[in-house]
């Protein structure tokens, strides 16, 4: 599994890469606050068909949560499913 910084994240989507920043918290925690045009997608409703699809169309997914755990959970999750344009974002 890959681990990236904010930072990083932000000089690879300047380089021209497309880059999808997921929340994979609940929804609820998500509506308390979350990153600017990022997307939710919660680690209990992983569904590898539907989010595979959806990622297919960006160079690198970025998961974020509050501790790094949740966020860590999803981007192993991906990966075992072949959904290996997810990193998980740390710091």
């Amino acid at each position: 599994m890959k681990n990236m910084s904010y930072t990083e994240a932000v000089e690879l989507q300047k380089s021209g890469k497309t880059i999808l920043f997921v929340d994979v918290r609940t929804p609820e925690e998500n509506a308390l606050e979350h990153m600017a045009d990022s997307i939710n997608m919660p680690l209990d409703n992983f569904d590898a068909k539907t989010y595979g699809e959806k990622f297919a169309h960006y160079d690198t997914i970025v998961t974020y949560c509050n501790t790094g755990n949740v966020s860590s959970q999803f981007t192993k999750r991906a990966h075992a499913h072949g959904i290996t344009n997810v990193v998980n974002m740390i710091g």
